[in-house]
């Protein structure tokens, strides 16, 4: 697979017809982008675009995250910067929902996120550490 080179204009065009605007996200140094996903929660693009242009380091640098008032709760697998990279992150904004489980918190009733850990996968209370719900993937 060959690096490619990602301009801030390509990736804002492509992320703003798709609903989603910039943010600010304070210490990132690269371009964000995130969509409202309602209850408070945030579908985040992490562009790897500093300065307009796409970092130099690695190809991993396109990262999908949730987010709630400006933490990310979890993320999944980076889009790696080759030549299908917009059918590849399209494919990304619809599984967004493999982040979350359809099943509420059994404590608190609030979202479940996909978390992991040494023992595996597992769902997490969106809330935690306030609460510290969990059910098994």
């Amino acid at each position: 697979m060959a690096f490619v080179n990602i301009n801030e204009t390509d990736m804002a065009d492509f992320l703003t017809k798709r609903g989603f605007v910039k943010l600010a996200v304070e210490g990132c140094l690269e371009a964000v982008y995130g969509r409202d996903m309602g209850r408070g929660y945030t579908l985040a693009v992490y562009t790897g675009i500093e300065d307009g242009v796409s970092r130099r380091k690695g190809a991993d640098a396109i990262r999908v995250a949730l987010m709630h008032s400006g933490k990310v709760l979890t993320s999944l697998p980076h889009v790696k910067r080759v030549e299908s990279w917009k059918e590849n992150l399209t494919e990304r904004f619809r599984n967004w929902r493999t982040m979350a489980s359809d099943q509420p918190c059994p404590d608190c009733g609030g979202l479940l996120v996909l978390r992991r850990s040494k023992r595996g996968q597992f769902y997490g209370c969106a809330k935690y550490p306030v609460c510290k719900g969990t059910r098994e993937k």
